[in-house]
């Protein structure tokens, strides 16, 4: 029986979501329970998150954090260097890997994760898999023309407001039809199809979407 738990991290920018995933490594570090494997989809990502750990468990604990990506000294295919990382076993050029113990945190791509046909010594293995869903930051801007429609658009919509930033998560209230009758301005109708693309957005399981209202739209 084989068990990985794996954290998902999907959130908007600059709510904390790498101070978090830091701090969780930093405490996996000094507990020594299990192996955490830190996976994001960049690399750039990757080498701030070493950084910011780094500073935070300290030099006595660098040798703890093993990052496994190109730029580094690795050779061959990444996937295999994670198995042969948490195995012990050597890599296809023959470098002998030290087995990874528990304490330790694995810096890796998604695309590296991913390949890897299962996780080695998976009920040891802690995973943190960061930006799970790929965030699209292209704005698309509603402007209303009286507060009528202000109010009209307010009731097309479910805002829950997201902690810490000026965003709210948006869920439809109303169908496609009544969206067509509640939009009465000619000029707000235009808008209907772009409106029309967020709120098929917002049904997507898939998807999230947040809306920042400023004061005559969205």
């Amino acid at each position: 029986y084989r068990m990985t738990h794996i954290n998902y991290i999907s959130a908007l920018p600059g709510i904390g979501k790498t101070k978090w995933a830091v701090a969780e490594m930093a405490r996996k570090i000094l507990e020594a329970d299990v192996i955490t494997v830190y996976a994001a989809p960049t690399l750039k990502l990757l080498k701030e998150v070493q950084m910011f750990l780094e500073r935070k468990v300290g030099k006595e604990y660098y040798d703890k954090i093993i990052p496994i990506y190109k730029d580094t000294d690795i050779v061959g295919n990444i996937g295999n260097a994670i198995k042969c990382c948490l195995l012990g076993e050597k890599d296809e050029k023959g470098n002998q890997w030290i087995r990874a113990e528990k304490g330790t945190v694995l810096l890796v791509t998604h695309v590296s994760f991913i390949s890897l046909e299962e996780v080695p010594r998976a009920n040891e293995v802690y995973v943190i898999f960061d930006e799970a869903k790929k965030l699209v930051t292209q704005h698309k801007k509603v402007v209303l023309q009286t507060s009528a429609e202000i109010h009209a658009f307010d009731s097309m919509l479910q805002l829950t407001p997201v902690e810490g930033t000026g965003y709210n998560l948006v869920k439809p209230r109303v169908t496609t039809q009544q969206m067509n009758s509640l939009l009465a301005n000619k000029q707000s109708r235009k808008q209907l199809p772009e409106i029309l693309r967020i709120m098929k957005s917002a049904r997507n399981p898939r998807m999230e979407v947040f809306v920042d209202r400023s004061t005559n739209g969205y």
